[in-house]
């Protein structure tokens, strides 16, 4: 048996052999007569050392993928300094920017640090992740969001803080109210269950359940939601409710007011369950 594989190897090794140096090779060239008339040996032992002449390249190829045709969208993300997961906010701006590419978007993706005055007016749509609860957002981003007639989707926390700019109120220009983050029921909970909280949405006749389990003794969940309140129906229109089915509360989940949209959750938030 090893006999064979060394005759198999042995003949391998004379294919690829005569293959590089034999003259197979569409780029090989024979060496020129030495003084006896007899070859000159090639420096290398495979082929030759004589350059062979090729045409110049004319153009480069056309790239494989077209520019988007479709709408510029903008991404901002909360980047907290002194923050372990700071990087966090990153990793959700690129899986938004995946589900975005399926409408050839043209995506950029920033933290919202790094936003400039006027920014928003120069896209279809700009989303704002805030998945760092508490994180301060710039007043420059607030104020642009609170006069432009360009579409903003607003993702989950810090929303409050757009009545913090002089003479704005979200009940006077949208008709809703900010009123905080929920996470999970206080109160007792049985051992080895999950304690209660917003889990359900409900979109027109269908519902959808957030996951929620125990994991080697850790509850595996992401409870927060943010609650909103509408003050004028007329202004404000509420597209999807997400509840709590132990408690009956519900709340706006998906929420729009004419330019304005506001989701209760980052709904692209890592979850952390086996």
């Amino acid at each position: 048996m090893i006999q064979r594989l060394l005759r198999y190897a042995y003949l391998l090794m004379v294919i690829a052999l005569t293959a590089c140096g034999g003259g197979s090779d569409p780029f090989y060239s024979q060496p020129p007569a030495g003084p006896g008339g007899g070859a000159t040996p090639p420096v290398f032992p495979f082929g030759t050392n004589v350059p062979v002449p090729r045409a110049p390249v004319a153009a480069l190829p056309a790239p494989v993928r077209t520019p988007p045709a479709g709408p510029r969208v903008l991404i901002l993300y909360d980047e907290p300094e002194d923050n372990q997961y700071a990087r966090l906010g990153r990793g959700f701006g690129i899986m938004l920017q995946n589900l975005l590419g399926h409408f050839d978007a043209e995506v950029q993706a920033i933290p919202v640090q790094q936003y400039r005055n006027g920014s928003v007016n120069e896209y279809h749509t700009t989303f704002y992740i805030g998945w760092a609860t508490g994180q301060t957002v710039p007043t420059n981003f607030l104020s642009d969001v609170s006069r432009t007639n360009a579409r903003v989707v607003w993702l989950r926390s810090n929303l409050e803080q757009m009545n913090l700019l002089d003479g704005f109120s979200t009940r006077s220009r949208w008709g809703f109210v900010p009123w905080g983050s929920r996470f999970f029921d206080a109160g007792p909970t049985p051992a080895g269950s999950v304690p209660s909280f917003f889990s359900t949405v409900y979109y027109k006749n269908l519902s959808f359940q957030k996951r929620a389990t125990i994991y080697e003794g850790e509850i595996a969940a992401d409870p927060e939601v943010f609650i909103t309140e509408v003050t004028d129906r007329t202004r404000a229109r509420v597209h999807a409710v997400i509840g709590n089915p132990a408690t009956g509360a519900t709340a706006p989940y998906v929420l729009q007011s004419d330019n304005f949209w506001f989701v209760a959750e980052s709904a692209i938030q890592l979850h952390p369950c086996p």
